[in-house]
């Protein structure tokens, strides 16, 4: 979490570094998001987007990795309310893992099975093969006495979005599958002008989390 702490005071920062605000040179970004996983779960939405904010004021929207991830599970579960029960994947400690959890139960998304590698750097988590990551999610999902409602395999440097991944584990443990870099991709997308549902429906490989019909929500 020392970590965490000393990231957010660098987000502005980075947010700045892209190319200039001056949208009458470059044209205009449509959205802005922040593309780590445990770091948006663990400083919170609100922290990070304000963040980003101040370092690129003139972006459309804004977005993190936390806010994407609650949202593509929701959607995906078809659901329009009471609460979701879902399967969770991580590298993380133990700490860091629980944070998650402890995020997900506050907006309404109960872990019922878990399991977390306990990795301590990205580069041992994104060295973890995806027939690997295919074997443990089926082994948690496999462990659940009751019906989930989707699964999530949360951090950015895990090798589970490929073209084709999520639906190969989506049919074997035969429910939706939430990836961060999957949800973050499918919020940018619903966040940019002119992008359609419809669209949206027509992107394969990446999971029912495109291919579904709407649902009345408020995402």
């Amino acid at each position: 979490h020392e970590v965490y702490s000393r990231a957010k005071k660098h987000l502005s920062n980075a947010a700045k570094s892209f190319l200039p605000a001056d949208s009458r040179r470059y044209g205009s970004v449509d959205v802005m998001a922040m593309c780590c996983t445990s770091l948006s779960f663990s400083l919170g939405p609100e922290t990070v987007q304000k963040e980003l904010k101040s370092g690129y004021p003139s972006a459309k929207a804004f977005t993190d990795m936390a806010t994407a991830s609650v949202n593509a599970i929701k959607y995906v579960s078809g659901k329009t309310g009471g609460r979701l029960r879902i399967g969770l994947l991580t590298p993380y400690i133990d700490s860091v893992h629980d944070s998650n959890v402890a995020f997900l139960k506050k907006n309404g998304i109960d872990v019922v099975v878990q399991h977390n590698l306990g990795l301590t750097q990205d580069t041992l988590t994104s060295s973890v093969e995806p027939s690997s990551i295919l074997s443990v999610v089926e082994t948690v999902a496999k462990s659940s006495a009751e019906k989930l409602d989707a699964f999530f395999i949360g951090c950015s440097a895990f090798q589970s979005t490929g073209y084709g991944f999520i639906d190969k584990v989506e049919n074997a443990i035969k429910m939706p599958v939430i990836t961060s870099n999957q949800a973050v991709l499918w919020q940018c997308l619903r966040l940019c002008d002119g992008v359609t549902p419809e669209d949206l429906r027509k992107v394969r490989g990446y999971g029912v989390l495109f291919s579904r019909q709407p649902i009345k929500s408020n995402i």
